[in-house]
């Protein structure tokens, strides 16, 4: 018996749960049909008119701007017709709707010829000639003149593309101020002689530096294996450290000791210690330039370990400002000569700029005003206080103690009789359909 029953069971479980599955997509794409037929788009007279004034520029419609563009199109149609999509959505179902839309790319300006044959006479002098440091000519510094001579501005790209167009341009090694003979003997004798006394060797960037303080000549860090090549000079540069270096046990000490006390007594003027100021202090005690961004994790692998909960902003108003603040809120903002039915955290912040001529954001008034006690919390009003006073609102945004928090509201417990009687007539619907 139960043989012949289970295969049967199942033939009936897997038919009732495909015209579930099958019954559930249905449902799903009607009610998606259902969904994006309620998204109203635009009729055929309003798709002719997006159509003209797709072919003329974005300001002869009222759109500002020399091209059009996805936002563009998107701010005609919520402005001209009220469409309410995505700005991607919007140009698709206009293209959907044969509508040929092009959008070009923004072109940079033109130079005129005079301009051009000035900047080829301009190019054929050094950068140092207007003020740019350098000895040769870069793809920046051609920008920088182009934008300080000709008020126009270019990508370093597309100005060396200029540039390389002009004959003469000056772009290459050709424009580079080589050593001469003579200079390199006297760097061949520099070099294999006694090594200073600090390091043995010296790195490619100490040879670039006394290239340029003893000849005058600017030569990149990575150039200088080529150079020495060049001049069969044989020398072999030490390895650049890698990373920065670290302070001595010395400076370690007194940074520990200088993180005990305020900043004040170290010469910083700061109210508290974070990474800004500690970095500061390195820099002007031990002569130690760090990045501020993960400067906490370098103390700790140097094993000193600052006061992290001293560590934030300090408050801009005094303690009499802030007492005067708190006293403000407990009266209406109109009262105090503002438009507005409850205070918030745009009219507190407008309230102390207009006050004391502090700015604060609004996302920290909340942080300030937990600091004096006072909380924005929204107040039910009475009934009878309602009718009375029909100009309140049905909310009102008052100032209350931290120290007393609002009650919350429990919901309503179901009476155990509709409990029951909901359960018993589910028990009955259950014996009537095994009964059938």
């Amino acid at each position: 018996m139960d043989s012949g029953a289970s295969p049967t069971s199942a033939c009936a479980r897997t038919r009732g749960s495909n015209c579930a599955v099958m019954t559930r997509g249905r449902t799903h794409r009607r009610k998606r049909r259902r969904r994006e037929g309620k998204r109203r788009f635009l009729s055929a007279w309003e798709l002719r008119t997006v159509a003209r004034s797709l072919k003329g520029p974005p300001r002869e419609v009222g759109i500002a701007g020399a091209r059009w563009s996805v936002a563009r199109i998107h701010r005609f149609l919520r402005k001209r017709f009220g469409i309410k999509l995505s700005p991607r959505y919007s140009v698709r179902r206009l293209r959907q709707a044969k509508i040929r839309i092009k959008l070009t790319r923004a072109r940079e300006p033109r130079l005129s010829p005079r301009a051009l044959a000035e900047l080829r006479r301009a190019l054929r002098r050094p950068p140092s000639a207007f003020g740019l440091a350098g000895d040769r000519w870069s793809r920046h510094r051609i920008a920088l003149l182009i934008e300080r001579r000709f008020k126009r501005r270019f990508t370093p790209a597309y100005a060396g593309r200029v540039a390389r167009r002009l004959r003469g341009h000056g772009l290459g090694p050709s424009t580079e101020r080589r050593l001469t003979l003579a200079q390199a003997h006297l760097l061949q004798q520099m070099l294999l002689g006694p090594p200073p006394p600090d390091h043995a060797a010296l790195t490619r960037r100490d040879v670039a530096l006394l290239i340029e303080r003893r000849f005058g000549v600017r030569y990149h860090s990575q150039s200088i294996p080529a150079l020495l090549r060049r001049w069969k000079i044989t020398y072999i540069c030490s390895p650049a450290p890698v990373g920065d270096p670290r302070p001595n046990t010395e400076q370690l000490n007194a940074l520990a000791r200088a993180l005990k006390s305020p900043p004040a007594l170290s010469g910083i003027a700061a109210p508290r210690w974070n990474q800004r100021t500690i970095a500061s202090w390195l820099d002007q005690h031990s002569a130690l330039r760090y990045p501020i961004r993960g400067l906490y994790r370098r103390l700790n692998r140097w094993g000193v370990f600052p006061n992290r909960a001293a560590v934030g902003g300090a408050c801009a108003l005094t303690l009499h400002q802030r007492e005067e603040v708190k006293k403000v809120m407990a009266a209406p903002p109109r009262q105090c000569g503002y438009c507005a039915r409850r205070w918030s955290r745009a009219s507190v912040a407008r309230l102390i700029l207009d006050r004391f001529g502090i700015c604060y954001s609004p996302a920290s008034i909340p942080h300030l005003l937990r600091s004096l006690g006072v909380s924005l919390r929204a107040v039910r009003s009475v009934p009878n206080a309602r009718a009375s006073s029909p100009a309140s609102g049905a909310h009102q945004l008052t100032a209350t103690d931290v120290s007393h928090p609002p009650r919350p509201r429990l919901p309503h417990p179901r009476p155990a009789s509709s409990h029951l009687a909901s359960a018993g007539a589910c028990c009955s619907r259950r014996v009537s359909r095994r009964a059938s």
